[in-house]
């Protein structure tokens, strides 16, 4: 993924999938000239056809996130199957059916950028560049290898069951006053 884009993912009740780039040139800055200009980079964005567009389930979309680098987008479906799509091609790379153990998923969160500024993925023995972290209506929270199929740890139950709204691994090195 080209570092100066800003990419949006949307999960849709329908099963489909889009990525849109909301534009390369987002500026906090309020001057005159400056709004005129994100103005018209906001319209040009909304104008533009989305990058990707794939119905990647029969079922609800309910979670999407990015990879560490920006090339896959994971998608957790309403019945619990994880599928992660190309970004570039726009095509799902894999699926795991029945990975959120027949309940629907409700968040999904990959594996932070961390060191330098957001330039190279985490570096995490416990959370790898290609870790996924998903949440579901069950209660569990699994971290989840995409390459292998398997979720590489798991939460059960430590919460009475309760549906997991949403969750955010700390990077690594970030818990020292826990």
């Amino acid at each position: 993924m080209h570092p100066s884009r800003l990419l949006v993912a949307v999960g849709l009740v329908t099963g489909r999938v889009q990525v849109f780039d909301a534009g390369s040139r987002m500026s906090t800055t309020t001057t005159a000239a400056s709004a005129a200009g994100a103005a018209a980079t906001a319209a040009a964005a909304a104008a533009s056809p989305p990058l990707v567009d794939l119905r990647v389930s029969s079922s609800s979309a309910r979670a999407v996130a990015f990879s560490a680098d920006g090339s896959a987008l994971y998608v957790g479906d309403a019945e619990g199957t994880l599928t992660a799509v190309d970004v570039a091609t726009g095509r799902a790379s894999a699926r795991l059916p029945g990975a959120g153990g027949g309940a629907s998923f409700t968040r999904l969160v990959a594996a932070l950028l961390g060191g330098g500024g957001g330039a190279s993925p985490s570096s995490s023995p416990f959370l790898p560049a290609t870790s996924v972290v998903s949440g579901d209506e069950s209660g569990a929270v699994r971290v989840w290898d995409p390459r292998s199929g398997e979720p590489v740890f798991e939460f059960r139950e430590v919460h009475g069951g309760e549906q997991v709204s949403d969750l955010l691994p700390l990077p690594a090195g970030a818990a020292a006053g826990l």
